[in-house]
């Protein structure tokens, strides 16, 4: 239907209902954007859930399984000797050695290591230094290339400390060193080992392999 304008022009109006039909749309409008909402936080949980669901699987994997232990039957046959045997003796030889006053005579140190690969040696021996006295000491025969580490003669105390090794261990049945004493008074007299002997010997650390020492008796006639 035309109607007149105010200045006598005719033209047309909107139907009356067509506000109602914009309110209807923008209804809609609102309605799918909370059914996008709704859809997209669906889609988020389930998203966390799954990526919850990987992290939990890998965690597992680097669970470690428990281990059962199985004894294995033990070897008794061809052993080899474990760290810490104790094989090598060293004496001083001749167990008796007879002097005049006043002469001089040599003692052998001597060594013993059965099955031990001796890489060095070091010891203390005590004596009557109003008695004996001890003028020097020598490498022997025992090692190639021997090095002296230590060689300290007190005849005020009556002590020796002595203390050699080598770059080459080697195991057998020798003379390790030669020394030279000197009867000063009449009568039976002895020499020992003090209480810090040691051997040490390849593939034992730092164990001591020393099994035994022994003395030796100077009689001075």
């Amino acid at each position: 239907m035309e109607e007149s304008l105010p200045d006598g022009r005719q033209g047309d109006f909107m139907p009356k209902n067509s506000l109602a039909d914009d309110n209807g749309g923008f209804d809609q409008i609102k309605h799918l954007n909370k059914t996008v909402l709704l859809l997209s936080l669906v889609s988020l949980f389930l998203a966390a859930g799954l990526l919850l669901s990987l992290l939990y699987l890998y965690k597992l994997s680097f669970v470690k399984k428990p281990v059962t232990y199985r004894p294995q039957p033990a070897k008794i046959a061809n052993q080899k000797p474990k760290p810490g045997n104790k094989f090598t003796i060293l004496s001083l030889n001749p167990s008796l050695l007879p002097l005049k006053l006043g002469q001089n005579g040599s003692i052998n140190l001597s060594i013993q290591t059965g099955t031990n690969l001796v890489s060095g040696v070091e010891f203390t021996l005590n004596f009557d230094p109003t008695k004996i006295e001890i003028l020097s000491i020598v490498p022997a025969g025992f090692f190639a290339k021997p090095n002296v580490l230590a060689s300290k003669i007190d005849n005020q105390k009556g002590t020796l400390y002595y203390a050699i090794g080598t770059f080459t261990p080697k195991s057998g049945n020798d003379n390790l060193v030669t020394f030279i004493i000197k009867g000063k008074a009449l009568g039976q007299h002895k020499i020992n080992f003090g209480p810090d002997a040691k051997v040490a010997a390849k593939g034992e650390g730092s164990e001591n392999v020393l099994k035994e020492t022994i003395g030796v008796n100077v009689e001075v006639k």
